[in-house]
């Protein structure tokens, strides 16, 4: 219930002001604090989508700058304007730009890279996802004054406008455009940083072509297919065909529901009691082993199998939290919960950028990542529930984890699989051998 008062004082013993502090939003305004948070979160959800689009069509590393730009723009504005309203605009458009950023930037990653090594990059995103969530709990404990804290927060996006000069663009982006011979440069820079050698005719074309390269022969085929030089896809294309539309359902509804559970448990942290701070923390740091367990396992048994076990394990865990009354077992289950989400959610970043066909991968992300933003909306409305009945949030969490587990079952395996190129190579995925460059390297 929200109170009606005239008068109040804030305790500034261990945090000096927020936002909260800043607006007086107290008593029956109290609500605004959840409600900007829902509105940057609204923001995120935006940005995945329409990151995505421009993505597709401008290219991964404009993308990455412009968004870049704009989150340290209008994080600026937010923390020096002392308007509530611009100030909520602003963590709008700030959560969209954070979203063009980190979505664009994982896609490139994953398609500047083979399938052999494709999955550490993919893992090691994750990490410094969490290492990110130490760090502002961090240089929130030496800042307290939270205008200070958004300033240097809104200034570290910054560094990525350098990309746009030395980070290159991706060659498959460059390819489903019609572009070869850009594509061709950088992928003799990448082999030269490699330390490999391409001859100096090296070009890529639509016709087969075969090569030698001091020390290693390499004989590169491609199966060709007709298609035209510049597909370019749409939202609409990860529905329209029967398996795509299967697959894009399933996916969506992994992400829907791995970030309800992820977000969902984070909220219980504040729950343990103690240091603020120190919660934040070990919130952070259990996610950790989550990303080292796949780095060990998703290259020996594959995306799929590695996902339903971490969705049925945390929705089990969740479940069985929701009835144990003893505190340090309570503690244990739900850990092992956030444990296995978070392991999920690393593993469903990777498997949507290597399901998705090129010429639609980063709307496809980008809408995956709207689910998953979805979830994270409706979060705290679940924690909520336990006003009905105290169980209620940790059930309803541990059996959508053990439903978007088994559903995934359904989905095709990508580990050590090429790249779907085309639409036609997205909705054959799984089914039969797809047009690609396949580099055979024999000693």
């Amino acid at each position: 219930m929200l109170l009606d008062c005239q008068e109040w004082e804030y305790d500034r013993t261990s945090i000096y002001s927020t936002v909260g502090s800043q607006f007086n939003l107290v008593c029956k305004r109290s609500f605004a604090v959840k409600m900007i948070t829902s509105i940057y979160m609204s923001g995120f959800l935006l940005g995945c989508t329409l990151s995505g689009l421009v993505s597709d069509r401008i290219g991964r590393i404009k993308t990455v700058a412009i968004t870049a730009v704009g989150q340290a723009v209008f994080g600026l504005l937010a923390a020096l304007i002392p308007v509530l309203g611009i100030h909520i605009a602003c963590r709008f458009l700030v959560g969209a730009c954070t979203a063009g950023t980190f979505t664009t930037a994982f896609v490139i990653s994953m398609e500047i890279i083979g399938p052999k090594y494709r999955m550490q990059p993919g893992i090691f995103v994750q990490g410094f996802f969490a290492a990110g969530f130490i760090l502002i709990a961090c240089l929130a404990y030496f800042i307290r004054n939270h205008v200070t804290l958004q300033i240097v927060v809104a200034l570290q996006p910054l560094i990525f406008v350098l990309y746009y000069w030395f980070y290159p663009e991706s060659p498959r982006w460059l390819l489903s455009q019609g572009r070869y011979e850009e594509a061709s440069e950088i992928c003799k820079r990448l082999a030269k940083l490699n330390g490999r050698e391409l001859p100096e005719n090296f070009s890529i074309t639509e016709e087969p072509f075969e090569m030698d390269i001091p020390d290693k022969k390499v004989k590169a085929k491609e199966v060709h297919k007709p298609q035209e030089k510049k597909q370019r896809g749409t939202i609409l294309d990860l529905l329209r065909t029967p398996n795509m539309r299967k697959r894009t359902l399933n996916v969506f509804f992994s992400w829907f529901v791995v970030s309800l559970c992820y977000y969902g448990l984070s909220l219980n942290a504040e729950d343990l009691g103690g240091s603020v701070y120190v919660n934040t923390i070990i919130s952070g740091l259990v996610e950790f082993p989550a990303y080292a367990m796949c780095c060990v396992t998703l290259n020996r048994f594959g995306r799929v199998r590695i996902h339903v076990a971490s969705m049925v394990t945390g929705g089990v865990g969740c479940i069985a939290a929701a009835f144990v009354d003893i505190f340090w077992l309570k503690i244990t289950l739900a850990s092992l919960g956030k444990f296995a989400v978070s392991a999920a959610f690393a593993i469903i970043y990777v498997y949507s950028a290597e399901v998705f066909p090129t010429v639609i991968r980063n709307a496809g992300v980008g809408m995956a990542s709207t689910c998953a933003r979805i979830g994270g909306l409706l979060a705290p409305q679940i924690v909520l529930l336990n006003a009905f009945w105290q169980p209620l949030p940790f059930v309803l969490i541990g059996a959508l984890a053990v439903s978007a587990g088994l559903l995934a079952l359904l989905l095709p395996e990508t580990l050590r699989q090429p790249l779907p190129e085309t639409i036609e190579d997205g909705e054959n995925f799984g089914q039969s051998r797809i047009t690609q460059v396949q580099l055979e390297i024999e000693p």
